[in-house]
């Protein structure tokens, strides 16, 4: 019985421990924090600078990440790109499937 408890426990807590600390390994650029995400209506009077498709993991094994945290790491990750791109503001163009998401990138002078 014990052989089998570890068996199961020591994946279990494996992937538990990798699902808290996702988040973290995603580095944010010098600057990226400056980058705001906005409602598509609220982009005014910006220029456009591009698009940008990011993609983190969605599974650790068999088992789905939280979502909350997909959608933090894949903002993280369009914050970095406008960065490269010279952009201050994201906007989302599609809704996150299977850990892909694409986003606008803008350069809004008031913001």
């Amino acid at each position: 019985m014990k052989n089998l408890t570890s068996k199961i426990f020591t994946p279990l807590l494996l992937v538990s421990i990798l699902t808290a600390c996702s988040n973290s390994f995603i580095s944010e650029k010098y600057g990226a924090d400056e980058v705001r995400m906005l409602y598509p209506n609220q982009v005014t009077n910006c220029e456009f600078k591009g698009k940008t498709r990011v993609t983190v993991m969605y599974k650790i094994g068999f088992i789905d990440r939280d979502q909350t945290a997909i959608q933090q790491n894949l903002i993280k990750l369009a914050r970095n790109n406008a960065v490269d791109m010279h952009g201050n503001v994201i906007t989302t163009t599609e809704v996150p499937v299977d850990g892909q998401q694409s986003f606008n990138v803008y350069f809004c002078k008031d913001q």
